[in-house]
């Protein structure tokens, strides 16, 4: 996987414009979250290079076409913590002078999955951790998940009351509510899988704010494989959030 880019007027047609980031020799570079602080783009990344024991990097540009990678900023933790396998699928915010990273992290894998070795469980789930950084690059995570329900792919962004956290299932689009962006409550699925366009669920949902309401973009998952999804976008008022 490489990241690339996309760019669009009205946020419904969208124009390619091909490969932006790739680390060397890694097997995947995926499921950036980008922000813009003080004129600069700060793009999180989920990295691996070597099976599925992903990391999280980062990369900094001033177009968001040029990028400069400044490597892994938040690994995995010491066994046997939640999130000692690996850390991914970030979502950053900048708030108050304060970079808050919410992320998906495991212990083990399903039985069964391909990486031979990586340790492997019958009871394997994914987690949503916590941490922050003052800076971008140091960063100090919470030592308990925040959130569990086996989410990951998560997309956190502020509402007014507080934030919504949106997460992929084979469901659809699943999604909580939080006042401090640390105690969730779960609400259920928010935009159900359509049958001849996602049967197989929603990968990495992302909420895009605009005026008069809100836009669901999510990727359509056709096939029981990670490689043959499809974007898709969907128009939601802001009641949906409620």
């Amino acid at each position: 996987d490489r990241i690339q880019l996309a760019v669009s007027t009205d946020a419904k047609n969208w124009r390619k414009k091909g490969v932006v980031f790739f680390v060397q020799g890694a097997n995947h570079v995926n499921d950036p979250s980008v922000g813009v602080v003080n004129n600069t783009f700060y793009m999180y990344y989920t990295l691996a290079m070597h099976g599925v024991t992903d990391s999280i990097g980062l990369a900094v540009s001033k177009d968001g076409i040029r990028w400069k990678n400044k490597g892994v900023v938040l690994k995995p933790s010491k066994p046997p913590k939640w999130d000692s396998l690996l850390v991914g699928r970030p979502s950053v915010l900048y708030e108050k002078g304060l970079f808050r990273m919410w992320y998906d992290g495991r212990k083990d894998l399903p039985l069964g999955s391909p990486d031979a070795k990586a340790p492997k469980s019958a009871k394997s789930h994914r987690d949503v951790g916590y941490a922050e950084s003052k800076n971008g690059v140091k960063w100090k995570k919470r030592v308990k998940f925040v959130f569990g329900r086996d989410a990951g792919g998560i997309h956190v962004s502020k509402l007014d009351d507080g934030y919504a956290m949106l997460f992929e299932s084979r469901k659809g689009t699943q999604w909580a509510t939080s006042l401090d962006g640390i105690k969730w409550n779960y609400k259920g699925v928010l935009l159900q899988n359509e049958m001849q366009t996602a049967p197989y669920g929603h990968v990495t949902p992302f909420l895009l704010h605009e005026k008069g309401g809100l836009s669901l973009y999510y990727g359509a998952a056709r096939a029981n494989s990670w490689d043959n999804n499809f974007i898709m976008m969907k128009s939601l008022v802001t009641e949906s959030l409620q």
